[in-house]
């Protein structure tokens, strides 16, 4: 059984008059599987937001809904309020949304506190955190000064204390400088591959996250498009007639040409870079301590450790 099942699920909002607007979510059917990396991407208002937040039972919007979401065999709506508080965790699109307290101890002990943990158990979480990211030489400062970056990272702290299964990311490096929004990337994929928490992302920029994820799902007008594994998604863009056809039209020449050149790009990037550091390994009978992917940023190599 999948972790979270779109069945049929449609979605629309209300207009002022209580009435339905065009459906922003229409016939979804999606499976995600434990431990998956998947990537929600399509052009703006294609509903990315509306179906991460139709996942997270205190930020579902009001509006009218068809088909079921099931968490772990549980419809979204009647999950234990402990259970969607603590295993599904979500990432806003801008850092200071999420950040309630003046420190950034205090914000990473919030949700502790909020749940009734006793003392000894948050203090033990706190810990646990600081050593994996190791961010003690910022414990104490006052948020305001920290960096975008650092405000999302901490932000990811507060969830990851809790212990979540899944991670709901809205975009979370749309504010971020590319240096930032790469660190944090390889952040999110380090939580992935080593603790198998489910990360479900929307992103414009596909190319950047194409080497980290499992599957990518394309949206249009609230539809599933495409929906495959990193490999293979490209081949049914190329492949796809409604492609081939009617060049003048935005939806076919614009936004599907666009997603399938910069997934082209970042798979031939990352090939000859894989060359490169194949070659590299051979010739120095020894594991380079950095890969460069996309030819533009450095990856430190997961064995590194951030203690």
């Amino acid at each position: 059984m999948a972790l979270i099942e779109f069945d049929n699920y449609s979605f629309s909002y209300l207009n002022s008059a209580k009435k339905e607007r065009n459906k922003t979510l229409e016939n979804i059917n999606l499976n995600i599987n434990f431990g998956d990396f998947v990537l929600l991407c399509g052009p703006s208002g294609c509903g990315k937001t509306t179906l991460l937040t139709n996942l997270k039972k205190e930020l579902m919007p009001n509006g009218a809904s068809e088909g079921y979401i099931r968490y772990n065999g549980t419809e979204i709506s009647k999950l234990d309020d402990s259970i969607s508080a603590c295993e599904i965790g979500y990432l806003f699109q801008n850092p200071d949304s999420q950040i309630v307290t003046d420190t950034v101890i205090q914000e990473i002990a919030f949700p502790l506190e909020n749940i009734g943990l006793p003392t000894e158990e948050i203090r033990n979480r706190i810990s646990e955190i600081v050593a994996f990211f190791g961010i003690n030489n910022i414990l104490h400062k006052n948020v305001n000064e920290l960096s975008g970056g650092q405000k999302q990272l901490i932000n990811l702290c507060s969830l990851l204390v809790l212990r979540p299964k899944v991670l709901l990311l809205d975009e979370p490096m749309s504010q971020l400088d590319p240096i930032a929004s790469y660190e944090f990337l390889s952040i999110v994929r380090r939580l992935n591959e080593e603790f198998s928490i489910t990360i479900i992302m929307s992103e414009h920029k596909a190319d950047r996250i194409f080497p980290f994820i499992d599957y990518a799902v394309f949206l249009k007008d609230g539809k599933i498009i495409y929906n495959n594994n990193s490999h293979n998604i490209c081949n049914d863009v190329i492949n796809d007639k409604r492609n081939r056809n009617h060049a003048n039209d935005d939806w076919q020449h614009k936004e599907f040409k666009e997603f399938s050149f910069g997934v082209h790009k970042s798979k031939r990037r990352n090939k000859e870079k894989q060359n490169k550091w194949n070659k590299n390994r051979d010739e120095n009978n020894h594991v380079p301590l950095v890969v460069s992917f996309c030819g533009v940023f450095s990856f430190h190599i997961y064995h590194q450790i951030y203690y």
